[in-house]
């Protein structure tokens, strides 16, 4: 479980604290503290100094672009090191490492490390916990209508001769690539995407064998959802800190591709919309 670390009585600002009550109610429920009265969120545990991890929540500040600079810390103390990083919500899985800073014994200033470099994340990092409680309270997601006030218009792709319905109130379609083989289509945050898009099949691949890559898991893909028929199969499940769903036919020597992605906080909402856009696929 993580764990709240009581700092200081000074109130957090007002996005901090609306972190800090979530995190709460839904980590870590046996704390009974208010938010406002903590500053540190234990995100993990550092391999090198065998200690605890820790996000401080006062650090966190939005940058442009649906990106967010913060700072981790182990000790608290007594301050081992900082690291300055900023995460770009579209992708959570990874982070740009800004700088490093390191404590002696008696936690004065040693060394300053300048990084500036991109971090690829497994989920047993603690800063992938750290991406994700930012993100994940942090990002204003769009609203999901209710079921029956969803508007549906129709896109058709001439050239791979396929269809398929999407909600232009949530999302809304991008340019056409150049080889006109589908289109994107993004929600105006970039919680929600919709590709479709149709392929052909070059190197003769079998359905059973897109299937099979399609259905393999990793530390940062979990598969949830499979099943198949004739010509067709789906997949679904979570990819990092996001629902996945991908439906593929091949029909006529062409793979014709759905692929959904939302963020898990939509998905009580968004899963039924889902449900209709996968069965108006046609092709």
């Amino acid at each position: 479980m993580r764990k709240l670390i009581s700092n200081s009585p000074k109130k957090i600002p007002t996005l901090i604290s609306g972190l800090l009550a979530t995190f709460a109610l839904g980590f870590a429920s046996q704390q009974t503290a208010k938010a406002q009265n903590y500053r540190y969120l234990e995100i993990g545990d550092s391999e090198y100094y065998g200690m605890p991890v820790y996000l401080d929540a006062q650090s966190i500040n939005p940058l442009d672009n649906n990106s967010y600079k913060y700072t981790t810390l182990v000790g608290l103390n007594n301050r081992e090191s900082e690291v300055d990083a900023i995460v770009d919500c579209h992708d959570t899985s990874s982070l740009y490492l800004l700088e490093a800073r390191y404590y002696d014994n008696n936690g004065d200033l040693e060394e300053t490390k300048i990084l500036n470099r991109q971090q690829q994340l497994n989920l047993n990092n603690p800063n992938y916990n750290a991406n994700r409680t930012v993100c994940n309270e942090l990002v204003q997601y769009v609203d999901i209508p209710a079921r029956e006030n969803v508007n549906y218009d129709r896109y058709y792709n001439p050239r791979f001769n396929f269809s398929v319905l999407y909600p232009p109130n949530l999302v809304s379609p991008q340019s056409p690539p150049q080889n006109n083989d589908g289109r994107e289509f993004l929600s105006s945050d970039g919680s929600i995407s919709m590709r479709v898009f149709g392929s052909n099949n070059a190197l003769n691949q079998t359905l059973a064998e897109i299937y099979d890559e399609q259905s393999q898991e990793t530390p940062s893909r979990q598969v949830t959802y499979r099943t198949r028929g004739e010509d067709w199969f789906v997949v679904s499940g979570y990819e990092n800190g996001e629902v996945f769903y991908r439906k593929t036919y091949l029909r006529n020597g062409d793979f014709k591709t759905l692929i959904i992605r939302y963020n898990r906080a939509l998905q009580p909402e968004f899963d039924p919309i889902v449900t209709e856009i996968s069965q108006s696929f046609r092709g």
